[in-house]
Order: C-alpha cells, then sequence, then structure tokens
C-alpha cells in the first residue's frame, strides 16, 4: 500500500491560487470555495442594507493583512451583486453564512432578490491606469464594451477630442499633418498613439490635445461643454442603465488600493484626495435609485495611512492636513478583516480535507494514535489555543489541520502575518498541488 498524503488528505478546490477578483469572476469553484469570517459576515450583511434605494452608506474600505480574505470576498460580492442569490456558485458560500448567521444570510437574500436587474460590476487592480479619476472612467469604459453597452457612456471631452482628430484627418489633411507633428513634440508618435490615450480617458493627453490645439490653430481654444468628473459619468450611466437595460445599478470594486493610497499620503487634501471624497460621498452615498457601490480593498487601514504620512514628512500632521484625511475616512464604512485565531484554524481545517471515511486513514488514526493524542495534550498543556477546548484542538487542530503539526498550525498564521505577500499567504502554504500530496510520505 502506498504511504503518501493523497492516501489521507485532500485540499477544498478553490483555495490553491490567490484570489484575482476579474481573472476568476467565471471560476465557478473559486466562488463556491469561500468561507465566510464573523467580519465577512457583517460586509455581507451591510450589503443587503444598502441596497434599498433611501440607503446612504455605499462606499466601503475592506482592510485587513495578506491571506485575511479581502480578495476572495471581493470576489463573491462581485457575483452576489452581479448575479444575484440564486447563482449556483453562490449558494455554498450562502448555505455557510446561513449555518452560522442565519439572520445576516436571510435579509441579504431577502434584499437581494427584492432588486430586479443586475449590477454592472467595475473592477480595478493597484495604480495601474493613473490618476484615481482616469482609472475610474477607463474601467467603465471598459466594462460597459465587455457587456456590450459602449453606448451607454455620454459624450465627454475625450471622445469630443478623439471626433476632432478624425474631423481633422478626414477634411483638413494639411493641418491634420501639422496637428501629428506638433504631438511627437508632445511626446505622442502618432495621432493614433494620442487617440488611443484619450480613449482611455487620460486626462494628462487631453490637456497636451488642447495645448497643441490652441497653439495650431491660432489660438483657437478647443471648445466642449465640460470635462465630465467620474461622478457625473457614473450617474448618467447608472441612471440609463437602469432606464434602458433593466440593471440594478454599478459596483466599483478596487482590490489592490493601498497602492493608490500610498500616493496620497504626501497631499491628502490635494486633488486626488479630493476626488475619492467626491466619489464616494456625491457619486455612491448620495446616488439613492441609481445605484453605485464602491468597495476599496487595501491591507491598511486610512488611520495607518495618517501614521504613514506623518513619517514621511518626518514631523506631525498639521490641523488642516489631519481635517482633511478624516474627511476621506468619513466618506467610508470601514471593516477590518483581521480573523480571530478561532477562525483562522477552523479555515485550515476545512481546506485541509481528511478522508476520514477511508480505510487508509482508519488505519493511520489508530497505528498513530498516542503520538496524536500527545500533540493534543502538549498543546493543550501550553495553552497556545485559548480558544478551544481539549476536545476542539485535537479535532481542528491535531486531526484537522494534519499533516501540520499542532506547532507549525500555531505559528504559521503569526509568520503569515509578518512576511505574508500576495502569493505567500497561510492559506496558500496550506493548499499544495495535488502532485505534491502524491510524492510527500506520511
Amino acid at each position: 500500500m502506498s504511504d503518501t498524503l493523497d492516501k489521507l488528505v485532500e485540499l477544498s478546490p478553490g483555495f490553491n491560487t490567490a484570489v484575482d477578483i476579474s481573472g476568476d469572476l467565471a471560476n465557478e469553484e473559486k466562488v463556491a470555495a469561500y468561507i465566510p469570517t464573523e467580519v465577512a459576515s457583517e460586509v455581507l450583511l451591510d450589503m443587503g442594507e444598502n441596497l434599498h434605494p433611501s440607503a446612504s452608506r455605499r462606499a466601503r474600505l475592506l482592510t485587513g493583512t495578506y491571506g485575511t480574505g479581502k480578495s476572495h470576498l471581493g470576489l463573491v460580492l462581485t457575483r452576489l451583486y452581479r448575479d444575484g442569490t440564486a447563482t449556483p456558485s453562490v449558494a455554498p458560500v450562502l448555505q455557510k453564512l446561513s449555518a452560522k448567521w442565519p439572520g445576516k444570510a436571510k435579509k441579504l437574500k431577502r434584499e437581494r432578490s427584492a432588486l430586479e436587474g443586475r449590477f454592472l460590476p467595475v473592477l480595478l487592480n493597484g495604480d495601474r491606469y493613473g490618476s484615481f479619476d482616469d482609472s475610474l472612467l477607463y474601467c467603465l469604459d471598459r466594462a460597459l464594451r465587455e457587456d456590450g453597452l459602449a453606448d451607454m457612456l455620454p459624450e465627454t471631452a475625450f471622445s469630443a477630442a478623439r471626433a476632432r482628430i478624425v474631423e481633422l484627418a478626414e477634411k483638413y489633411p494639411d493641418d491634420f499633418e501639422r496637428f501629428e507633428e506638433r504631438g511627437r513634440e508632445y511626446g505622442f508618435e502618432s495621432a493614433k498613439v494620442l487617440k488611443e490615450r484619450l480613449r482611455n480617458m487620460s486626462h494628462a493627453a487631453y490637456e497636451k490635445f488642447c495645448t497643441m490645439h490652441k497653439e495650431l490653430f491660432a489660438g483657437a481654444p478647443f471648445y466642449h461643454h465640460h470635462l465630465m468628473s467620474p461622478t457625473e459619468v457614473y450617474e448618467s450611466v447608472a441612471k440609463r442603465l437602469r432606464e434602458e437595460s433593466g440593471y440594478a445599478g454599478i459596483v466599483v470594486i478596487w482590490d489592490e488600493f493601498g497602492r493608490y493610497m500610498e500616493r496620497v499620503v504626501n497631499d491628502p487634501g490635494g486633488l486626488e484626495g479630493q476626488s475619492i471624497q467626491e466619489f464616494a460621498q456625491r457619486g455612491c452615498n448620495n446616488s439613492h435609485t441609481n445605484q453605485i457601490h464602491l468597495y476599496l480593498i487595501c491591507h491598511r487601514s486610512l488611520q495607518e495611512y495618517v501614521e504613514i504620512s506623518k513619517i514621511v514628512r518626518a514631523r506631525g500632521m498639521s490641523k488642516v492636513e489631519q481635517e482633511d484625511w478624516n474627511k476621506i475616512s468619513g466618506r467610508f464604512r470601514a471593516f477590518n478583516m483581521q480573523t480571530t485565531d478561532k477562525e483562522v484554524f477552523q479555515l485550515i481545517d476545512q481546506v485541509i480535507i481528511q478522508k476520514d471515511a477511508s480505510e487508509e486513514w482508519k488505519a493511520f488514526a489508530e497505528r498513530g494514535r498516542d503520538r496524536l493524542d500527545e500533540w493534543t495534550d502538549q498543546a493543550s498543556r501550553l495553552r497556545i489555543f485559548p480558544e478551544f477546548t481539549r476536545s476542539e484542538i485535537s479535532s481542528i487542530v491535531t486531526m484537522g489541520s494534519y499533516p501540520l503539526h499542532p506547532m507549525a498550525a500555531f505559528c504559521l498564521p503569526k509568520i503569515s502575518e509578518k512576511v505574508g505577500q500576495n502569493e505567500r499567504t497561510c492559506l496558500l502554504y496550506t493548499s499544495p498541488s495535488p502532485r505534491d500530496l502524491s510524492t510527500s510520505r506520511m
């Protein structure tokens, strides 16, 4: 008989790689694998409570260290907003939620089911798209195009500028040639490159376009009704989605937002900080019937960014600067996704599944009973799992976390909290590939 670990344990599907919300959106197994913690249950309840048209707390901040399930929860939220509670991949999550917090599960299902239509998910990650405003507009445009709704985007200064370039090319070739030549002086290899930047809603590209236009046409400025803010664009799109296409609204989920916040710490009262405030408050919290929901996901709380800001300046923070940070934080409902020790070990227990009905497991448990009892006694004696009784240590830690030794299980979340990264978390450590199990000895 083979004595490899795959004869004794298997891994819960959906935990073998880090979650990429956009990339895993169609991964039914990954969605269904999510295990709600107590804080996650509060986030899901909050979702249900703010689906009513009169709700006014639709901007949220999810924080926590690597491996606390923030992105996985973001994935589940995206599917709940987009597809509702009846989708098969969400059903196992709701069953787990109902098993521990039946009232919260009931309210979430009731409120989401009462709201007809799907939400358009706008998904962002990190600071790869430029400024806060540019990122919101670019990713909304992308989301609409992916859903076949490109015509929902209102005319903006960006689209008007692109139309002006096309007009020059088609009707005024000499002027177009001069325009393209001037564009190279501003860093645009061709008019095509400039148009692509405008399609991506780059404010910097638009400003250069306006300057070039004025320089080439005897000081004549490029007129457009106005450069619409993301708040105005999202409001317009949410209204049209609801009235013309039967959507319930828009949900914006921005993962790895901390990379962006690191750019704001130096000037919380600057344009970027103001943009965050305006979109959170006027665009989301005050969206009423034309619903816009916002989730910013990062590793630190806003208060921690305040402390970073103080360190960066090598001095304290002025009253005005403190007020600027307070204004930003006041727009959001914050959830710290920190899990309790008990929840961590229960999660590990659910990720590593013992084949306790198999003959191999029964034989192993009988053969190793004395050693396993010794592990349990040692852990109980050292009081390293104070939230568990001895019986729970045996079933959840010693047996439930096998092949981890209880001491390894104890150290793992603490090490993960200190040195964890996106691809190096507590749960990923406990989720080797099936090949690893088939080649590892008992």
